[in-house]
């Protein structure tokens, strides 16, 4: 039996970072039931909740966000029984904390920002679409596993697998969806530029319980029969299916989108940027701009990408073979074989 351990910081219960590692442990544990998956989380501690109802067990660390501290509590709490498997998806790390624990079990570490000296581990998975644009130092002998092949999507997913997205002329089902407490209030930006429109059209808001704008979305959306409040954590998929588009974060809302072929419009926040650029230079989503500065221009594009289906086509056209589901499979799989000394670089 394989033991793998996931260490993940996260914001809320519904952070990219979780999202994709229980996504992650679900093919694990379907390419080799035999496997013993658990949790080490850090951030807030609110976020077990979401890994215990998927069946994981989950200890909280803390909220500490200086690697030396985050190599002392991880080492803490994996005690003198070290797993065969380390997942890592937490970017307070350094290239310490990845020397001293490649020294007791083989390490996978999930990166997106290429930000560290070197790179002294098993594995580095990078599945976000621009990972080709990382140049990861070509000294350490970590197994590169990188682009959107990789992308790992919860199993609610697997019966869109090969999805095909009919545009209608003019888009009329928009989905809002900054899942978490967006503290940066994106989700307040998107409801005013939605609001500035004169369209027909139903908007679903998408909160979770920890929303923290709840009052202030109520307000501002008021008796607008347009707008729609739905809960967030549930019917994910079924609700991407049925939009026109999107407006969402560039994060795993944006992924899980690209299995659609859903056309989206990306709002930044503190995160993203970088992949926002990318897939606006390359026609696989609009950008907006940041949370708290969405302007005249960007309710123009909002309402081109309405009105436009030819736009929208091509979007759809260009980001349909980006994410094709099987992602968690493919991971597993090649995480199992390098981890028991099977697998291959790629």
């Amino acid at each position: 039996m394989v033991k793998i351990t996931f260490r993940v910081h996260a914001h809320h219960g519904a952070s990219s970072r979780l999202l994709r590692s229980l996504a992650l442990a679900e093919g694990l544990l379907e390419s080799d039931p035999a496997c013993s998956v658990g949790f080490l989380l850090s951030g807030a501690e609110s976020a077990c909740a979401a890994v215990r109802k998927e069946g994981h067990p989950c200890s909280h660390l803390g909220n500490g966000i200086f690697p030396s501290w985050n190599l002392e509590a991880t080492e803490s709490a994996l005690g003198e029984d070290a797993p065969q498997m380390l997942v890592v998806d937490d970017a307070n790390i350094d290239t310490r904390f990845l020397s001293e624990l490649g020294r007791k079990t083989f390490v996978a570490l999930m990166d997106d920002h290429l930000e560290l000296e070197g790179y002294p581990a098993g594995a580095i998975v990078n599945p976000n679409i621009n990972a080709h644009t990382r140049a990861y130092p070509a000294a350490d002998s970590a197994a590169l596993l990188l682009g959107s092949e990789f992308i790992t999507l919860a199993s609610e997913f697997d019966e869109y697998q090969g999805f095909e997205r009919e545009n209608p002329e003019r888009a009329r089902r928009i989905l809002v969806d900054f899942s978490g407490p967006d503290s940066e209030g994106s989700t307040l930006a998107a409801v005013r530029l939605l609001k500035t429109l004169s369209e027909r059209f139903l908007a679903e808001i998408a909160v979770t319980p920890d929303f923290v704008h709840g009052e202030a979305l109520a307000r501002e959306i008021g008796l607008d029969e347009r707008f729609m409040v739905v809960g967030g954590e549930a019917g994910r998929a079924k609700r991407m299916a049925a939009a026109d588009m999107a407006i969402c974060p560039p994060n795993m809302t944006f992924y899980e989108s690209l299995l659609f072929g859903l056309p989206c419009a990306l709002v930044l926040g503190s995160e993203g940027a970088a992949l926002a650029g990318y897939s606006g230079g390359n026609g696989f989503a609009i950008c907006l701009g940041e949370a708290g500065g969405p302007d005249a221009g960007a309710a123009k594009l909002l309402q081109g990408m309405i009105s436009d289906k030819a736009a929208r086509d091509r979007m759809s056209a260009r980001t349909t073979d980006l994410v094709d589901g099987f992602g968690r499979f493919r991971l597993a799989d090649e995480l199992l074989g390098l981890c028991c000394g099977q697998g291959e670089s790629i």
